[in-house]
């Protein structure tokens, strides 16, 4: 019995001893697979790691930071870490080295930053750092030097800096206040964004002097600047603070024909949220060596299109703000990157193009203004600045960029240059017509009193007559060139359109007979009311249906109808034509079109001005069977 009991324990202690044999080995083969694993990460991370002894003396380094500058790992360890060519480049950086080192070996941690030359010999710009590694027993026996290739954000923090203005500049137009000043700074006018900021409406403000609503803070650095843009006759930019907002400012002086300021206007944006986003961009710079994920969520957040394009033209990444420029989602335009080059406006793609490709092939970056189609098929305006980032080596490796929507700001610009052409015009051409008026009232009353006088046998009777009607026919056209010239003001009222068309219709019953014709209303029934200008509507009106009555062959059918759809009340006059060509239906509306029915001037575009200035539309078409339609929509 006691050789059995002996026999089991022996064999159960050779089976613990194999299960601890085989707990060893699974034990080394584990420490050797974190160690490869620790190596891999140690090798393959972009950071450039090493270790060191507390004196100084380097005894590791990873892959990336030999392959950085081109060194074997048996010409560096072993040696001071400020004696190895990352740093004897600089006798100012080794210095710095060696204090930090001393710091660390005490247990501070250190970090500043640095240059390291790379392998082609260009210098890179290096967040640094030593940490200590302590025992148990709170004694440095290690430090580890870490760093961090940011030469790239160096570079763009440097052309954020440098685009700080134009960034500014291109912020959503609709978010400008603008008003246009005399040169003594009262209002001549304003939009409703900068009568609000003041805490007014345009009507409280226009007329007066814009420094007495102004913030004391502001008021009197805002009035030597535009003593300044009159006195130098330049546009300034400045920005400036008040009530807790940041704002952009620009005055630009319009110059009079002798060069004189006659008046200037005056745009002013809200620049609070692209402050703070530029201060949460400095602020979360220091984190992007730390935390990817930080940057893409300041990307994506940024009310601007960030981008970065592969030297093929493949986007790498674009964030979500694309979808409001060009109505693509980033998906569908990293999936298909052709809709990246394809939605630039036609016009505009070669020198697109050709910014792109020199940016790639010289590594130049470029800001430009061009075009993009959006998906819905409206254009839109932007402004494109794109930084080349370069490898190593030398070659682009991609190019990062921002694209701003400057559409609001096109728009709000062409606007006050059109209404300043259209002033012009107006003046020009109001001087013109009555210096044209006042020969032809001369020729009509000489020409009519020689008619008096005439034998009614005279032969030449029948010429003075076609002297008195052309006479009367270019006064007629006078007439309605200062008609149009002459500023047109509506005096909105709620109105029964239906009322409007049946009371023309009624007073033009003479008209009807006189043609034979039949007229067939299909109106609709209990129609909206609209706020229209009653009394230049049923002008505009008239002059369509009287217009209509003239064309139209004797004894047809005239059909007058209205109806609402989509938000729009619609009035359509249709009836037969004898002849009309694709030619007169283009130039329907051009003034002094003569009629065939009758020698004289039919007023169609007055009808065509009076329902634009309603904000309304017009069209006319043509059908093969020679029915003519006149469309006039108007919103409710």
């Amino acid at each position: 019995m006691t050789g059995k009991r002996i026999h089991r324990e022996l064999q159960r202690r050779i089976e613990e001893l194999e299960n601890e044999r085989l707990d060893r080995i699974r034990a080394e083969e584990a420490l050797k697979e974190n160690e490869r694993k620790c190596r891999a990460i140690f090798d393959q991370t972009y950071q450039f790691i090493g270790l060191m002894t507390p004196e100084g003396i380097l005894i590791e380094a990873n892959r990336t930071a030999l392959e950085f500058s081109g060194v074997e790992a048996s010409n560096v360890l072993g040696k001071p870490f400020w004696e190895t060519p990352w740093w004897t480049h600089s006798t100012e950086l080794q210095q710095q080295l060696r204090d930090a080192v001393k710091k660390a070996a005490s247990g501070q941690f250190v970090r500043f930053e640095a240059t390291h030359p790379c392998a082609d010999g260009s210098l890179r710009n290096v967040d640094f750092s030593l940490k200590p590694v302590k025992d148990e027993t709170g004694k440095v026996v290690l430090l580890i030097p870490e760093g961090r290739d940011i030469t790239d954000r160096k570079l763009w923090e440097e052309a954020l800096r440098q685009s700080e203005n134009t960034a500014r500049a291109l912020l959503d137009a609709p978010t400008d206040s603008a008003m246009l000043l005399d040169p003594e700074g009262n209002v001549l006018a304003m939009n409703k964004v900068a009568a609000e900021r003041l805490g007014k409406t345009v009507h409280e403000i226009v007329g007066k002097s814009i420094f007495d609503f102004m913030s004391s803070d502001v008021n009197e650095s805002r009035w030597e600047r535009f003593v300044e843009v009159i006195r130098s006759r330049r546009p300034l930019r400045f920005e400036d603070q008040t009530g807790g907002k940041f704002y952009d400012n620009n005055l630009y002086p319009i110059l009079d024909a002798e060069g004189n300021v006659a008046q200037v206007a005056v745009y002013g944006r809200d620049i609070t949220d692209y402050r703070l986003a530029v201060t949460t961009l400095e602020q979360r710079t220091n984190d992007l060596a730390e935390s990817e994920e930080k940057y893409r969520t300041l990307v994506e957040n940024i009310p601007i299109v960030v981008y970065r394009m592969a030297p093929g033209g493949a986007i790498l990444f674009v964030n979500q703000v694309v979808q409001d420029l060009f109505g693509y989602s980033p998906n569908e335009i990293i999936r298909n990157p052709g809709l990246w080059h394809e939605r630039v406006y036609e016009a505009d793609r070669p020198y697109v193009e050709e910014l792109r490709a020199s940016c790639f092939r010289e590594g130049k970056e470029f800001v430009a203004e061009y075009r993009v189609k959006h998906k819905s098929g409206h254009i839109v305006y932007v402004t494109d600045h794109a930084i080349p980032v370069r490898l190593t080596n030398g070659p682009t490796r991609n190019v990062d960029g921002f694209i701003m929507d400057i559409t609001g700001r096109i728009r709000l610009q062409e606007k006050l240059v059109r209404a300043e052409e259209i002033k012009t015009i107006g003046e020009v051409s109001a001087r013109l017509a009555h210096e044209i008026r006042n020969p032809l009232v001369s020729v009509g009353g000489f020409a009519r009193r020689i008619l008096a006088s005439m034998n009614p046998h005279d032969p030449n009777k029948s010429r003075v007559d076609i002297i008195i009607r052309e006479v009367s026919r270019m006064e007629a056209i006078l007439r309605m060139i200062l008609s149009y010239i002459q500023p047109l003001e509506l005096h909105l009222s709620l109105t029964d359109l239906n009322s409007l068309v049946e009371a023309v219709v009624e007073s033009a019953r003479s008209d009807v007979e006189h043609r034979k014709a039949t007229v067939r209303l299909n109106l609709t029934p209990e129609p909206p009311l609209l706020a229209v200008d009653q009394a230049q509507m049923k002008h505009a009106v008239e002059i369509l249906f009287k217009n209509a009555l003239r064309q139209l062959p004797e004894g047809a059918t005239l059909s007058v109808a209205t109806c609402t759809k989509n938000g729009v009340f619609n009035l359509d006059i249709q009836y037969p034509v004898e002849a009309m060509s694709p030619d007169d239906v283009e130039h329907f509306f051009y003034p002094f079109k003569w009629t065939r029915a009758a020698q004289e001037i039919v007023d169609l575009p007055l009808s065509k001005i009076l329902v634009d200035k309603h904000g309304g539309a017009i069209d006319v078409i043509l059908t093969e069977q020679n029915e003519l339609t006149i469309h006039v929509a108007l919103p409710l």
